[in-house]
């Protein structure tokens, strides 16, 4: 079922490593969208969300403000 997988930084890796290893994968295959997975994931998904955006990839994620409200 699954043709092709990528592994991402983890999180604590930061921003750049994730937009880094993004950027490769979407040279390499065109994504369309990214729905994380993990919570650990959320915070550096949305921070980079305008970026993903700009380069056309859809996210499935909360507002900051939504998430930070989650996990006080």
């Amino acid at each position: 079922m699954v043709d092709k997988t990528y592994q991402i930084p983890y999180p604590t890796a930061g921003t750049s490593a994730l937009k880094d290893r993004l950027e490769y994968i979407h040279e390499h295959e065109g994504l369309d969208m990214i729905i994380p997975n993990y919570d650990a994931e959320l915070y550096n998904f949305i921070k980079i969300a305008p970026w993903l955006k700009s380069m056309g990839i859809r996210t499935f994620c909360p507002r900051m403000s939504n998430w930070q409200r989650a996990t006080r």
